[in-house]
Order: structure tokens, then sequence, then C-alpha cells
């Protein structure tokens, strides 16, 4: 039975993406996000839960990368999806009207956002093979990339961010194909594991976090994709610290 209880946590991450595409689907973004935020709850403990246990398998590892694909990887190319089709629907409306249409077909390029659900799983699928993850990330968790994406859709949404929709239909573009590479991409990136809580040794990590605080004190939900912009930077510059040591 012990070996059962981190599975919950993890099926609970699930359960929570499920009901997070749902909210979206209603262009209810602001509770999708809620769900996600309690999925990324639940997935830093189903881990923890485990170890402190004693009880990590394959298992555990499998139905995690299960639950993160729909709830990192399916739900927010949802979200983005759901908006680009908000955002579009009252000018597709009046083009048919005005060309004496009946039905009103999505255009193709509105599913792009979903090549970001199967770049998830592309991801999920290699670092579950991948040995090279154990201290760092090769390329962007399926999480933080998750929060890129959500930050800039609750942004749009609530017009916090004021995007005309020929720029928001490019922008969209955009924002698929370097979340699809930042997935897949060969790029190594700091994890927040820490071997000792000492400031030497752990200084980008502790300048994320603490930056972090103030950016989402200062932002709100807008500053997730603040926060994974910071992460990339961070982590690009201390890699190149290290190499730089490395090679004296």
């Amino acid at each position: 039975m012990k070996s059962l209880i981190p599975h919950f946590f993890t099926l609970g991450n699930m359960l929570l993406g499920i009901l997070a595409i749902l909210a979206f689907v209603g262009y209810e973004y602001e509770i999708g996000i809620v769900y996600l935020a309690g999925a990324m709850l639940l997935d830093f403990f189903d881990g923890f839960v485990a170890r402190a246990l004693g009880v990590s398998g394959e298992l555990g590892k499998q139905l995690d990368s299960l639950a993160d694909a729909v709830s990192f990887g399916v739900a927010p190319s949802i979200a983005l999806f759901s908006l680009m089709n908000f955002a579009s629907t009252d000018l597709r409306y009046d083009e048919a009207f005005d060309h004496g249409l009946i039905c009103v077909a999505t255009p193709w390029w509105m599913y792009a956002p979903l090549l970001i659900a199967l770049f998830s799983a592309f991801r999920l699928a290699k670092f579950n093979i991948d040995t090279r993850q154990s201290d760092s990330f090769i390329g962007l968790p399926t999480p933080a990339n998750a929060m890129l994406i959500l930050g800039l859709v609750y942004g749009i949404a609530t017009e916090k961010l004021q995007v005309p929709y020929t720029s928001l239909k490019w922008g969209m573009f955009v924002l698929v194909a370097l979340s699809c590479y930042l997935l897949v991409a060969e790029l190594p990136l700091l994890a927040l594991k820490f071997k000792h809580f000492k400031w030497k040794g752990n200084e980008p990590r502790f300048i994320l976090i603490i930056s972090s605080i103030g950016i989402i004190a200062g932002f709100g939900i807008l500053g997730l994709s603040i926060v994974v912009l910071l992460y990339l930077f961070i982590s690009i510059i201390d890699n190149r610290i290290h190499r730089h040591e490395v090679s004296r």
C-alpha cells in the first residue's frame, strides 16, 4: 500500500490537467491556470514522497511522464488554441457573413498550437531514457514550457497585453516554434536540485528563486512567462561561466 501513495499524487496531477483542459475549452483561463498550478505542486510532491518513502520505481517514472504529457503538454496547447479561436471568432463570422457563408470553418493554421502537445510528449519520452539529466536538464522541462505559454495566454485573454489580431496570429507561430524548439533542444539548463543550502555553489538557483518571487509579486500570472525567460538566461550564463572555468 505504501508504494501506491506517490501514484495518487501523480494521478491527481493528471486529473487537474484534465480539469484545466475543460476550463480552457470553456475560455475559463484563470481557473485553468489555477488547476495547473495545483498540478505542478502535485508533480513536485509525487517524487518527493516517493523518495521519502523509499518506493521510487519505473512505474512511477512512466506514470509521471504520462501525467505531465496531459497537464503540461496537452493543457497549454489547448489553452493557446482556445485563445486563438476566441480571438478570431468574431472576425471569422464577419468574413463568413460578407461571403454569404453559413458555416465557419476553423483555418488550418489555428491547429499549430497542438504541436506543443506532440513535442512535449516527445521530450518526456526522451527524458526517460536520457541518463545525462540527473543533475541538470537538457532542453526546457515541460512544466516550465507550460508556464511560458500560460503567462502569455493569461496576459492576452485578460487584455493586460494589448495585441492586435494580426500580430497575435504571427506571434502565435513564433511562440509555438520557440516552445517546440526549447523542449527538444540540446540546451543544458539549470535544475533546482540543492545538494546543500549554502550560497556558494547555489548562486544561480538562489538568484532565480528570489527574482521569481519578486516578478510574480509584481506581475502576477503574467510574470510566469518572464520567470521562464529569466530561467533560460541564468542557465545560459551559468553554463558559459562553468565552461570558461573548465577551459582555464
